[in-house]
C-alpha cells in the first residue's frame, strides 16, 4: 500500500487489499513532506501506533471492517514527545479472510424424525432379540431344531439334555421364529404411520 501525507492529510495513493488474519505480510510505505523532515513519524492503524522506518511499516494484524489510517510527527523536547503534526486520517477496508481466532467446533447434523424412528427401532428390535434368546430357546437347541425341520426329521425333542423347562420341537421353533417376524413387522407399520408414510 503506498500512501502519500502532507502537513493537512493523508491520502491512500495506491492500495493493496488486506485480510483480516493477516500480519507482518503487508507493508505500506509513505511519502512524507519535507516539514516532516528530522521528525519521528508514526502511522496508526485503528489505534495500533506502528513507528515508520525509513518511510515504511508493516501493518499489525486487523480486524475485518473500517479501518482509520493516520499519521503523526513528533519531536523530542525535554526529553519528552511532543506532536508537531497530525493531519487528517485516511482509511480503508479489511475484507475477511479463512483464519478465525475462534473457530466453532462443528455441529453433527439434527437427525430427521424418520432417523430418529429408524434408531429407536433398531434398539427395540436387538432388545426383542437378546430378550428372545436369553429366556426362551438356547442357541444350540434353536440351530438343532432347524437343522432337523430342514432335513425332514420328525422329532419331538432338540436336545435330551436341555436344560430348560421344556424342549422345544422343530415346529415350535418355526413358529416362535414366524411370532418374532410378525412382531417385528407391526413394529415396522408403526413407524411408517408416525413419519406419515411407508416404512421402507
Amino acid at each position: 500500500m503506498e500512501v502519500t501525507v502532507t502537513k493537512d492529510k493523508v491520502s491512500i495513493t495506491a492500495f493493496t487489499p488486506v485480510h483480516e488474519g493477516e500480519y507482518g505480510v503487508n507493508t505500506c510505505t509513505f511519502t512524507l513532506p519535507d516539514a516532516f523532515a528530522g521528525l519521528d513519524v508514526t502511522a496508526v492503524f485503528n489505534g495500533v501506533a506502528v513507528p515508520l522506518a525509513e518511510g515504511a511499516c508493516t501493518l499489525p494484524a486487523l480486524r475485518r471492517g473500517d479501518v482509520v489510517l493516520g499519521v503523526y510527527a513528533t519531536r523530542t523536547v525535554g526529553g519528552e514527545p511532543q506532536t508537531v503534526y497530525s493531519p487528517v486520517p485516511a482509511t480503508f477496508s479489511v475484507t475477511a479472510g479463512s483464519f478465525t481466532d475462534d473457530p466453532a467446533a462443528p455441529e453433527a447434523p439434527a437427525l430427521s424424525e424418520y432417523e430418529q424412528y429408524c434408531l429407536m427401532l433398531r434398539d427395540y428390535c436387538a432388545d426383542r432379540v437378546t430378550a428372545a434368546s436369553a429366556s426362551f430357546y438356547t442357541k444350540a437347541e434353536v440351530d438343532a431344531a432347524l437343522s432337523q425341520k430342514a432335513t425332514g426329521a420328525s422329532v419331538n425333542t432338540v436336545n435330551a439334555n436341555s436344560d430348560n423347562a421344556h424342549v422345544p420341537t422343530a415346529l415350535a421353533v418355526e413358529n416362535r421364529c414366524r411370532a418374532v417376524y410378525n412382531e417385528l413387522c407391526g413394529a415396522l407399520d408403526a413407524v411408517g404411520a408416525l413419519v406419515g408414510g411407508d416404512a421402507p
